[in-house]
């Protein structure tokens, strides 16, 4: 195939490809490329020496098979899809027409279309590699900017959601102790139930309501800072008591409730109970004076077939912890259907919902199902 004459200037059309088309590729009958563009030459394809479908596949497309065309169809102007071999994940794209003043050969003329931007980092491109009338840069540019729009709304949408757990975090979270409040408590207890949900038996769990002894007196004499400094601290050798899949929360004022994921015998929980009591009784050291006070615990389990509602089970719990109050303090009671039983040594109102304690402190004293426990 000889070189065209394209102007006065001496200028062949060799010249005029290689300035105006970087991607184009001349071909003769043969299949040898007789003329490759600069980015095609990036792309590894060198002009006499490769061959068109030596370096090149037909890559399917939309309503096209992948077939291999002669090199005659390819001058019918229809859209024609290559990828190269040596790299599957570069197609190209373009059209090709047939040279005038030859029988054969083909001049093909290509671009990435969408695949711009991983050609540019693969092939190591510039602005060089496209002609203006081209608008590369400008589609590389809105690629770009389309990159920091998604990158600014997923940074954003991150931020919405950590956001969004925190205020969850501080719903379920009382912000003195850092355990569960209430709202948390009863979340916990739901999710509990339905993790069991099914089981033939009843749920195997147990619930603790624990209520601090002769916390006015730290109180009446150090004051709320004083109290709140020894709450926080049993609150910390509480959950240093219990296992990562329990629960405990502070419901009130010095009221805590601890979830026991397992079923344990009277034997068990009465070790527990003592082993809770007889930590929180050891001296607490807070501005230089060591603060001492006890605990009392009601402990009870599901009621088997019924509906295990927050209400239902610390009315059962409360129970046990009045016994508790009532038989000395410092000591820890398990429910038993006796103490539905009427008589004259347990008397327990409908439990009134803690709550409001927890957002003001610690709060003047318990409220044990609806009447006040004594405090010493």
């Amino acid at each position: 195939m000889q070189n065209t004459e394209a102007s006065s200037a001496g200028w062949t059309l060799e010249d005029l490809l290689h300035r105006m088309m970087p991607m184009h590729l001349l071909v003769d009958g043969s299949g040898l490329i007789r003329s490759a563009g600069r980015t095609m030459a990036r792309m590894g394809i060198t002009a006499g020496q490769s061959r068109l479908f030596d370096a090149f596949e037909p890559a399917q497309s939309r309503g096209r098979s992948g077939t291999q065309p002669d090199i005659a169809e390819l001058a019918s102007g229809r859209r024609l899809f290559l990828r190269q071999k040596e790299a599957p994940h570069l197609t190209i794209r373009g059209h090709g027409a047939p040279v005038p003043g030859t029988e054969t050969g083909v001049l093909l003329n290509f671009g990435f279309g969408v695949a711009l931007p991983e050609a540019v980092v693969a092939l190591g491109m510039t602005d060089e590699d496209s002609v203006p009338s081209d608008l590369c840069m400008e589609m590389l540019f809105l690629q770009e900017a389309n990159n920091a729009v998604r990158a600014e709304l997923t940074n954003t949408s991150v931020r919405l959601e950590e956001a969004r757990l925190q205020a969850e975090r501080q719903a379920f979270t009382d912000p003195m102790t850092g355990l569960y409040n209430r709202r948390g408590l009863e979340v916990a207890l739901s999710m509990l139930v339905r993790r069991m949900d099914g089981v033939a038996q009843a749920p195997e769990f147990v619930i603790a309501h624990l209520d601090l002894d002769r916390f006015k007196e730290v109180n009446d004499t150090g004051g709320h800072l004083i109290g709140d400094a020894v709450l926080c601290a049993v609150a910390e050798r509480l959950r240093a008591q219990m296992r990562a899949r329990d629960t405990v929360a502070r419901v009130g004022g010095d009221e805590f409730v601890m979830l026991i994921s397992e079923s344990l015998d009277d034997a068990a929980l009465d070790r527990l109970g003592r082993r809770m009591i007889t930590r929180i009784e050891e001296p607490i050291e807070v501005a230089g004076r060591e603060w001492k006070v006890s605990a009392s615990i009601g402990m009870a389990r599901p009621e088997r077939g019924g509906r295990q509602t927050y209400d239902a089970l610390i009315r059962r719990a409360d129970k046990a912890l009045y016994l508790a109050k009532q038989n000395g303090r410092g000591r820890t009671e398990i429910y038993s259907e006796i103490l539905e039983e009427p008589g004259p040594q347990i008397s327990v109102p409908t439990h009134q919902a803690p709550g409001h304690a927890a957002a003001l402190g610690n709060g003047a004293g318990p409220e044990i199902s609806g009447g006040a426990v004594p405090n010493p």
